[in-house]
């Protein structure tokens, strides 16, 4: 709970509280679902984790099949933990690990939609 919010005009601190609130749910939902998601494919869709594994390997990743159900592991339980509200700073943790190494191995070089 924010301590402070500003008072606008024709609303009340208690009701900015609660829009605030709603606001927090939404997006803990959508950016918890969402990466759960993804960890979900990683283990179930297409190719399962041998597929996952292997585009691991052809990125460069040294141990793509630890790897692939390390990081598929921690996309479900940091979304599933960060969407239900527990532990939010450890699942938040979980989750910028996840991006610093996308962002690190795969988008560093090819952009932000992989696109070259």
């Amino acid at each position: 709970m924010i301590p402070f919010v500003p008072v606008y005009q024709g609303a009340t601190v208690p009701a900015m509280n609660d829009q605030l609130d709603t606001a927090l749910l939404v997006v803990r939902l959508a950016f918890g679902f969402g990466l759960a998601a993804h960890g979900y494919n990683k283990v179930f869709g297409g190719g399962g984790l041998t597929g996952t594994a292997g585009w691991f390997e052809s990125v460069g990743m040294k141990w793509p099949a630890l790897q692939a159900r390390l990081a598929a592991a921690t996309e479900i339980t940091t979304g599933l933990l960060f969407a239900a509200g527990l532990l939010t700073p450890f699942a938040a943790a979980g989750m910028i690990g996840l991006m610093t190494v996308a962002f690190w191995v795969v988008h560093r070089n090819n952009g932000f939609l992989i696109t070259k």
